[in-house]
């Protein structure tokens, strides 16, 4: 008895699929994100405090930046308090 061989469509299919899941496992990584354990998976690193902060930081000085460049008026930009 003949052992039927793969549909290529779904095996190229699911390639593509593992290699996309890869590469943002591979990208959230390099973020800092989750961290690769070997032969074990992926593990997402936990959040601290200096690190939410650091986020909305950012985050407050890119919108800030966007407001500029949209051309609003100066006081509805909002300065982020330390």
């Amino acid at each position: 008895m003949a052992v039927p061989r793969p549909n290529t469509v779904v095996v190229s299919s699911l390639r593509e699929k593992i290699y996309d899941y890869l590469k943002e496992a591979m990208q959230l990584a390099a973020e800092g994100f989750v961290e690769i354990l070997p032969r074990r998976g992926v593990r997402v690193v936990p959040l601290t405090i200096e690190r939410i902060r650091d986020y909305y930081e950012i985050l407050a000085a890119l919108e800030g930046t966007a407001l500029r460049n949209a051309g609003l008026p100066a006081f509805l930009l909002v300065v982020p308090q330390s």
